[in-house]
C-alpha cells in the first residue's frame, strides 16, 4: 500500500523481484537530480517491488492545542462555517468534523455521552493546532465570534484539556455508536478546496 509523510516526501527501501534491494532512504526531503524511484514504487502498489522499509517525517507535537464545538442549524450552514473557518483560521486549523442530530442521539444512547451544547440538526468539531496559545486562542475567538454573529452557529464552547477529550469522543465514536444505523458522521480536509455532498455511515 501507498505510505505518504505530511509533507508528501517518502522515504523507502525496496526488494526486486531478483532480489536487488533499492535504498531510497536519504534525509534529503527533496531530490530533483532524476527520476523519483520510490514514487514510482509506490504508485505500483506492489508490482515492480515490495516496499520493505520507510521513514516519514513526523512533525512535533503542537504545544497548544484548542477545541470548539459548534451547533448549526443546517447542513449549508456547515459548508459555510467551514469555508470561514479555512479562511480565518489558516494553518492552525488541524482538524473540522460535523455530525447530525441522529449520529449524536446515537452517541449518547449507546455510550452514555451528553452533548455540550444545545440540541441543533448539525455539530461541527473544529480543534486547531499551533505554537502560540494567545495567538491561536485569539484567533479561534475571531472565528467563533463571526459565525455567532452571522447565524451560521447557533450554540458552541470551547474545550479545556478535559473537555477536549470528551468532544473527541463524540466525534470519534460517532461512527461506532451507529453501526446498523442511519446517520450521518464526516470530515472536511482543512486544505479541501470544495465539499459537494456526504456519505452515509
Amino acid at each position: 500500500g501507498a505510505c505518504h509523510s505530511t509533507q508528501g516526501a517518502p522515504c523507502s527501501v525496496q526488494v526486486l523481484a531478483d532480489g536487488t534491494v533499492l535504498n531510497c532512504l536519504t534525509s534529503l526531503r527533496k531530490d530533483n537530480t532524476g527520476y523519483d524511484l520510490k514514487q514510482l514504487f509506490i504508485g505500483s502498489e506492489g508490482t515492480l517491488g515490495v516496499i520493505t522499509a520507510v521513514s516519514v517525517l513526523c512533525p512535533p507535537k503542537p504545544s497548544a492545542v484548542n477545541v470548539a464545538f459548534l451547533g448549526c442549524p443546517g447542513f449549508a450552514e456547515v459548508l459555510q462555517t467551514f469555508r470561514t473557518c479555512r479562511a480565518m483560521l489558516g494553518e492552525i486549523l488541524s482538524a473540522f468534523e460535523f455530525m447530525d442530530a441522529e449520529c449524536m442521539e446515537l452517541v449518547r444512547l449507546h455510550l452514555g455521552l451528553s452533548c455540550p451544547v444545545q440540541e441543533s440538526p448539525f455539530y461541527v468539531l473544529v480543534e486547531t493546532a499551533g505554537s502560540g496559545p494567545g495567538h491561536d486562542a485569539e484567533k479561534l475567538g475571531r472565528f467563533l465570534e463571526q459565525v455567532l454573529d452571522s447565524g451560521l452557529v447557533t450554540d458552541g464552547t470551547l474545550g479545556s484539556d478535559e473537555r477536549r477529550i470528551k468532544a473527541w469522543a463524540l466525534g470519534g465514536h460517532g461512527s461506532h455508536s451507529e453501526a446498523g444505523a442511519e446517520g450521518w458522521a464526516a470530515g472536511l480536509s482543512p486544505g479541501a478546496v470544495s465539499w459537494g455532498g456526504m456519505g452515509a455511515v
